[in-house]
C-alpha cells in the first residue's frame, strides 16, 4: 500500500538523511512518527488503516467501525478506531481503545491489515450503534456467511457482560433470531408496524406448514387467505444449495395453494404506502393510497 516504517527503511539501505531528503522531494511524506507513505500511491481508507497499526504492530488492530467497514458490514467513516495492547495515544481522526492483550480468535487479517475478527466487530460495535445498525450488522455478517449466529453468541458470552456497553442490545438481537418464533428483529417488528398502518389484521407469526421433506415456519402467514408474506433484510447469498432449497419449498407451497410475498427492508423503509397498497390487494382490501 505504499507505505513503510523507518525501521524498513534504515533496514533497506536508507539513512537519517536520505529519508529527509526523499520527505522533503516529496517521494515520501510522513503519516505518523517513523511511518511514510510513497506519494507514488494514491491515499486510501485501507491505506490509512495499515498506518495506525503500524504504530505499534502486532500489538494494534484496527476496531469497531472501520472494522466493520473492512468486513463489508457497514460503509465506511471518516474516523478510524484501533485497538491497541500497546499505549500509543489517539491523534486526529484515530480513536484508541486500551486492551492488556487479544486473544487469537480476536484477531484476523483483510489484506495486510491487522483487524479485530468480525465476531470481536459486533461485540465492540453492540455499545456504539443504534439497534437498527446493528441489526443491519448481524444481518450482513451472517447472509454473507462471515460468520454465524453461534459464533457471535459464543463470544458474547466470553466478552459481553455486566457494565459492558450495548451487551443487553446484542443479547437481545441474537436471542430473537436463534429463539424459533420469537419476533425480535427491528425489521420485522416495522413490518408489524406497516401493517397495522395498513388496517389489517394481524397475521400468524412463525406459522408452522407440512411438506414432503418436513416443517417449514413462515415469518408471517393468512391460513384463510392462504398467504405468506416473507421479510427479507439482506442480501441473498445463499449458493447453489440454498437456492435449490429455496425453489423446492416454493414449490411445495404453491402445490399447496399458497402464495408466496416478499418484503423488502427497503419497501419497508422507503416504500411504504406502494407496499401497504400491494398488501391490501394480496388479502383482498381496497388500496388506500
Amino acid at each position: 500500500m505504499g507505505l513503510i516504517t523507518k525501521e524498513q527503511a534504515i533496514a533497506g539501505g536508507e539513512t537519517d538523511a536520505s529519508i529527509r531528503h526523499a520527505i522533503r522531494s516529496g517521494e515520501w511524506a510522513p503519516m505518523y512518527a517513523g511511518i511514510y507513505r510513497s506519494t507514488a500511491f494514491p491515499g486510501s481508507f485501507e491505506q490509512e488503516c495499515l498506518a495506525a497499526t503500524l504504530r505499534a504492530p502486532g500489538r494494534t488492530w484496527v476496531s469497531h467501525g472501520a472494522a466493520a467497514a473492512l468486513h463489508g458490514l457497514r460503509d465506511r467513516t471518516t474516523e478510524i478506531d484501533v485497538t491497541s495492547a500497546s499505549a500509543i495515544r489517539a491523534r486526529g481522526d484515530i480513536s484508541v481503545h486500551r486492551v492488556s492483550g487479544m486473544a487469537a480468535c480476536d484477531r484476523a487479517e483483510i489484506g495486510p491489515i491487522p483487524v479485530t475478527a468480525i465476531e470481536r466487530t459486533l461485540v465492540d460495535l453492540a455499545g456504539t450503534l443504534t439497534i437498527d445498525e446493528l441489526d443491519r450488522c448481524i444481518d450482513e455478517a451472517v447472509m454473507t456467511r462471515k460468520t454465524s449466529l453461534l459464533k457471535i453468541d459464543w463470544r458474547l458470552r466470553r466478552l459481553g457482560g455486566r457494565g459492558r456497553a450495548g451487551t443487553a442490545t446484542l443479547r437481545r438481537l441474537l436471542d430473537g433470531r436463534l429463539t424459533t418464533g420469537e419476533i425480535d428483529s427491528p425489521l420485522e417488528r416495522r413490518f408489524l408496524t406497516l401493517l397495522k398502518e395498513a388496517r389489517v389484521p394481524k397475521p400468524a407469526l412463525q406459522f408452522p406448514i407440512e411438506l414432503p421433506k418436513g416443517t417449514v415456519y413462515a415469518d408471517f402467514a393468512y391460513p384463510a387467505r392462504r398467504l405468506i408474506i416473507e421479510v427479507q433484510g439482506y442480501r441473498w447469498h445463499g449458493g447453489r444449495e440454498r437456492w435449490e432449497s429455496d425453489q423446492y419449498r416454493s414449490s411445495e407451497l404453491a402445490a399447496l395453494g399458497w402464495r408466496v410475498m416478499f418484503v423488502t427492508r427497503r419497501q419497508i423503509e422507503h416504500e411504504r404506502r406502494q407496499t401497504i397498497d400491494r398488501i391490501r390487494r394480496a388479502l383482498g382490501f381496497d388500496p388506500l393510497f
